[in-house]
């Protein structure tokens, strides 16, 4: 008989509750072998999903001995929904099996070319997951949990979610690829018809904390849509009978739907509106247009600035800073927002100094650079990267914070380091919360731009403004204003865009944290 790959003796677990301790598993023993086909049934609360999580290394008993033992790896977990990362496409999730199989990559590639034109999801590999059907988000997990080479496979309810005739699919397609790569499967669910399908023991956990293996009868149908319908098998009759006992209900209090967001006309038209009245207050006399010149007045003078030639030079100074810092800034910030996230003892030793400098308002620190770096280009552009890096830094630290507890149980599964690890998984994951950041951070800058230019310079649009005032020439003023308002709309709509390109490629991820959920 060959040697169990999984091997479970006296296992014992327990949760706190209000009247002490709740024991879930209570001396479980369970033996699975190579090739077995284990279902765990049983009503909520009974211990299933628990004694999964705790072979796949997921949680810790308080008693007992859990052996697994095998080539390629430890026990693989596919959970109740699609586990697969949705700023991936369909096929790069697939090819992160190949980190914990024993296969070439050349192997690899034959043997999933191979089930997924079996599977008739050629046509679908390119796309993103939320291009997809559940169905066929389920596939793709299914297919790669078998790819990887894991001698067991703990599926818990993959098949909840999904309609019944999707589910009957499925089910049938997961026996087709345990016929060719013959892995040991311990399966919960809580259908007793598919239990009855999917394996050749049946285990069944009736809530008092312990499992036991029922004879199953083979003599009836083994059709996935009939298996153990009417059945008169006593331990279809035990489960039941299981399944019929008395539990505390749990009431939900159902959400309320939201109301869709709208855009009322006055929000496109309420500028041109302001604009207009402004407009007629001036040449009415209502308001004083040597504080308050018209708009026609201010754009009569921008138009006379650009013809002359005298705006151009001040655009392209506070452009090039804007660029350099911003660019700099953020750079830096995903850099160190990344690495701290992925090492526990650089955060600790990092984050104590970021949470004492962050507070100082950017500016202040400007008098300062100026008399390290003096009065040229560069203490311009460091306040700029400051105040970018600290804001990108932030969000950067607390995406990939995020990403790395949601998606700690598939990098369990695939064992990813390096490269996979840091950038197709948690950068790629966090890049909703680092575009926000750089969202956030470009108008931030846009503000200590105008800020740094009103002292020591010469050159620039904050410049003018501050010139202008100097020297009473209100016209001027507003026109630097008017710039640095055009500038600041193409910046956000810029960043903007960046995010909406992101989304899309993505199949609908947006920005502000939409990770999968496990």
């Amino acid at each position: 008989m060959p040697e169990a790959v999984v091997e479970v003796q006296g296992l014992v677990r327990s949760f706190p509750s209000q009247g002490g301790q709740i024991r879930v598993l209570d001396g479980v023993e369970l033996e699975v072998r190579p090739g077995d086909r284990v279902c765990l049934v049983g009503p909520n609360g009974s211990g299933k999903s628990t004694l999964l999580r705790i072979l796949a290394g997921l949680d810790r008993p308080d008693g007992g001995r859990v052996q697994t033992t095998g080539a390629g790896g430890g026990p693989y977990l596919v959970p109740q929904e699609s586990d697969l990362f949705p700023w991936l496409s369909a096929r790069d999730n697939l090819l992160l099996g190949r980190r914990r199989s024993v296969l070439t990559r050349e192997e690899y590639q034959q043997r999933l070319e191979k089930w997924l034109r079996a599977l008739d999801l050629v046509d679908h590999v390119d796309r993103f997951p939320a291009q997809l059907s559940g169905g066929q988000r389920q596939q793709l997990s299914i297919l790669r949990a078998f790819l990887s080479g894991s001698p067991v496979l703990l599926m818990d309810e993959p098949f909840s979610r999904l309609d019944a005739a999707t589910r009957g699919h499925l089910q049938q397609e997961t026996l087709d690829l345990w016929e060719r790569e013959r892995p040991a499967i311990v399966f919960v669910t809580h259908d007793l018809s598919e239990a009855m399908f999917m394996g050749d023991r049946l285990i069944l956990m009736d809530g008092g904390g312990q499992a036991r293996e029922l004879a199953m009868d083979r003599s009836g149908s083994r059709d996935p849509w009939n298996a153990g319908g009417g059945s008169q098998d006593p331990a279809v009759q035990e489960v039941l009978a299981a399944f019929r006992k008395p539990r505390t209900a749990i009431r939900f209090t159902p959400a309320r739907p939201g109301r869709a967001a709208t855009l009322p006309l006055a929000a496109v038209f309420s500028p041109l509106v302001v604009l207009l009245l402004w407009e007629a207050a001036a040449r009415l006399g209502w308001i004083d247009t040597r504080f308050f010149p018209g708009p026609l007045q201010v754009l009569a003078t921008l138009m006379g600035m650009a013809t002359s030639g005298e705006l151009w030079p001040h655009l392209w100074a506070s452009t090039r800073r804007l660029a350099a810092g911003f660019t700099l800034g953020s750079v830096v910030g995903v850099a160190l927002g990344l690495l701290m996230g992925m090492m526990p003892r650089l955060r600790a030793v990092v984050e104590p100094v970021v949470a004492l400098t962050y507070p100082i308002p950017k500016i202040a620190l400007l008098p300062l650079l100026l008399l390290i770096f003096g009065l040229g280009e560069t203490p311009r552009v460091t306040i700029l990267a400051i105040g970018a890096f600290y804001l990108v830094l932030l969000n950067t630290l607390q995406g990939v914070t995020e990403v790395r507890q949601s998606t700690h149980l598939v990098s369990s599964n695939l064992r990813l380091r390096g490269w996979d690890y840091a950038v197709r998984t948690l950068l790629l994951g966090a890049m909703p919360w680092i575009l926000t950041g750089v969202r956030t951070a470009a108008g931030y800058c846009l503000v200590l731009l105008v800020a740094a230019e009103f002292a020591a310079t010469e050159s620039g649009i904050g410049y003018v403004v501050w010139n202008s005032w100097d020297l009473f020439d209100i016209d001027r003023m507003y026109a630097g204003l008017v710039v640095l308002a055009v500038v600041g709309a193409l910046l956000q709509a810029l960043v903007g865009a960046l995010c909406g390109a992101w989304s899309r490629r993505r199949g609908g991820l947006g920005a502000g944290g939409d990770t999968m959920r496990l």
